[in-house]
């Protein structure tokens, strides 16, 4: 559960470490984002300088997050911190190309984000 001011951790090597959200896109009303939203983020602190700039604002794919998540099984997943993929601001493409950990199966589970992002899919090491 991702809310505005949130910090999370880049878990790509576009270069940025901490990220902050800005707005949850989506329904004006939307408070929170979870898995498989996309939201718009600030870089706070980078890695090292390779696409992307300090204080710049792009929009992040959400693939973990603390706050647990009911799946329709009945069981419930959480993970350890929250973690997001940088996407670029013109057309929402992945700037990475690499995926480090495992990204959440809610991002695979509608048709819709798995033709959005079946680049990112098969980045990823496995799906948890």
């Amino acid at each position: 559960m991702i809310s505005v001011e949130s910090k999370l951790r880049g878990a790509d090597n576009s270069g940025a470490k901490v990220l902050k959200c800005i707005k949850i896109l989506g329904n004006f009303k939307k408070r929170y984002a979870y898995n498989g939203d996309v939201i718009l983020v600030s870089v706070k602190r980078l890695d090292s300088k390779k696409k992307i700039k300090k204080k710049n604002m792009y929009f992040a794919l959400i693939i973990s997050t603390k706050w647990r998540t009911r799946r329709l099984d009945g069981t419930f997943f959480s993970s350890k911190e929250n973690r997001c993929l940088l996407l670029a601001k013109e057309n929402r493409k992945f700037l990475g190309t690499r995926v480090y950990g495992f990204i959440s199966k809610e991002i695979r589970s509608s048709k819709e984000n798995l033709e959005r992002y079946k680049k990112i899919i098969s980045y990823a090491r496995a799906t948890l």
